[in-house]
């Protein structure tokens, strides 16, 4: 007794999807090449992770400086590629302000609360490195580390 071979359909090459390579995206909103299954890298890798296709994908600015947005916790968040890589703009501004790096203790808060308010006259300077105890000797050290850190500063802020 023989076995019956049928015939077997010849698979498309891996990486085809019927569709012409180089036309535009499916989804009606983007302006990106169709790739994937007819879309952009961006779409299909949302289709894949079920994720909502109607958002607007994040492009890099043209001129190269990078990019801007808002992160899942409402702060606006840019892309420096020299520079920083991703930073809060408000860490940004305040860096910029400062004319130095903020120390891993500094953080930097909004005044009037709102979050894509980054105005250097709206954020404050922060510093979260107080000691758990409160014995006077451990109060005394951790002042002196403040001072030894910051100095007097030029407003005087500090009484003699």
């Amino acid at each position: 007794m023989g076995c019956k071979v049928s015939a077997v359909k010849k698979a498309a090459p891996r990486g085809r999807s019927g569709i012409k390579p180089g036309g535009a995206c499916l989804t009606p909103s983007c302006k990106g090449a169709g790739h994937t299954r007819g879309y952009c890298n961006a779409h299909y890798l949302r289709l894949r992770r079920s994720k909502d296709m109607s958002k607007p994908v994040r492009k890099r600015a043209a001129n190269g400086d990078g990019s801007k947005w808002l992160d899942r916790n409402g702060y606006v968040v840019l892309t420096l590629p020299n520079i920083h890589g991703r930073i809060m703009e408000h860490r940004y501004v305040m860096e910029q302000q400062l004319g130095r790096l903020l120390y891993r203790n500094e953080y930097v808060h909004h005044r009037n609360g709102i979050k894509t308010d980054n105005r250097p006259e709206n954020l404050e300077l922060w510093i979260s490195s107080q000691p758990s105890g409160q014995r006077v000797e451990d109060m005394v050290k951790w002042a002196l580390e403040i001072l030894a850190q910051y100095g007097t500063g030029s407003t005087g802020w500090i009484a003699k």
